[in-house]
């Protein structure tokens, strides 16, 4: 089976946030299953720059990726708003040797580019909205829009709908997507990623939020919930660390208002072996996110041993209940989050090992990439 995952911004950028991650574990486990797999992607690399590929297409790991040029990088960067500049030859020659084209995330031009050629393709589409689908959060005029001059070439191309916890699932079926055509596999954890730094990297207890600083994420609320706890009394930190999405000057003025300076933490993001350590010394991590399809950052803690507090609505949410770790609670309570963290930061909160162990037999990617393959050989 040939694959081709379509995403409007990939490796080695990962400033809009985890897709690039999943794509990549997909990707690389599909090949493992026997398929063989490409990714279509664009230049955006960051706010100053594109990426410059030094082939077309490159080897990255053990899959292809092509890339088009975007018209302007400071759309595509700062407004999130993908130009392609198509290279005909892929769109009438490649494009029609896959089977399969998975497209990710879902008010892009790279993927209406691509559903307008799925006549002469003859492939089966799947789009993977990863909470995208919904119109919310930021750029909303934009977004009614993009759904008046576009949604219809999308969605009249699509064959399934690939969405990550039964949250989003009913999130699209109020969006008018028929029941039929959606199916549910969680998103994926890769194993790999937990290897740790031997010494710790901060040497002070804390609670960690990780992911986009904006407001959709509720660092705000986080902060306000952290001063009301009032656990940097016992010199309990709040690390937060990610990517700042015109959000942290609001997350700073907090912080000086409630003189917090000594104990609350701004820092860039990180991965690897770092990412894994700082999971594995927190106290607490908490995430507690407005309408999240899944949430992947408290699965990420979990295998790294720290249980966290999440949404209650949060796709995440219906995973860890089953294995009775960490708490939920109602996004914008902080009251609850401020008691939570008071009861919760003053202790280790600490997986078993036998419950990571079961997470990882059954969400790990190997485990969901078949879940892929059937669904594709079903369509």
């Amino acid at each position: 089976m040939k694959i081709l995952q379509v995403i409007p911004h990939y490796f080695p950028s990962t400033h809009f946030g985890g897709t690039p991650v999943s794509c990549h574990h997909l990707s690389q486990n599909l090949v493992k299953l026997g398929s063989e797999v490409d990714v279509l992607t664009t230049d955006v690399f960051n706010g100053k720059e594109r990426y410059r590929s030094k082939s077309q297409p490159e080897t990255y790991a053990n899959y292809q990726i092509f890339r088009f040029r975007n018209l302007s990088n400071t759309l595509a960067y700062k407004n999130r708003f993908v130009i392609p500049i198509p290279s005909l030859r892929f769109l009438f020659g490649q494009l029609k040797t896959y089977n399969v084209i998975q497209l990710h995330e879902y008010r892009n031009l790279l993927n209406v580019l691509v559903c307008l050629f799925k006549p002469i393709t003859r492939a089966t589409y799947v789009l993977y909205p990863l909470g995208t689908f919904p119109n919310y959060n930021t750029q909303i005029c934009f977004k009614k829009i993009f759904d008046v001059l576009f949604a219809k070439i999308i969605n009249s191309a699509i064959d399934i709908y690939i969405v990550v916890s039964n949250v989003e699932r009913e999130s699209l079926i109020a969006s008018g997507v028929p029941k039929d055509k959606i199916v549910t596999i969680y998103y994926g954890i890769d194993v790999v990623e937990a290897k740790f730094e031997k010494k710790k990297l901060l040497l002070y207890p804390y609670v960690l939020y990780l992911g986009r600083i904006d407001k959709r994420k509720g660092v705000d609320l986080l902060i306000k919930a952290y001063f009301k706890s009032a656990i940097f009394k016992d010199n309990i930190h709040l690390v937060i660390v990610g990517n700042d999405n015109n959000f942290l000057g609001k997350c700073r003025t907090l912080v000086s208002k409630y003189k917090l300076g000594r104990f609350v933490h701004f820092r860039e993001p990180i991965t690897g072996t770092k990412k894994a350590t700082l999971y594995r010394d927190a106290r607490l991590v908490a995430y507690v996110t407005e309408n999240e399809a899944y949430g992947l950052v408290p699965m990420e803690a979990a295998f790294c041993g720290t249980a966290s507090i999440v949404a209650d609505t949060a796709g995440v949410a219906e995973v860890l209940g089953k294995y009775d770790i960490g708490k939920s609670v109602k996004y914008g309570d902080i009251e609850r989050l401020a008691r939570l963290l008071k009861k919760m930061a003053v202790r280790e909160n600490k997986v078993p090992k036998e419950k990571v162990r079961k997470l990882f037999e059954k969400y790990n990617w190997g485990v969901m990439s078949r879940r892929f393959i059937e669904v594709y050989q079903n369509a």
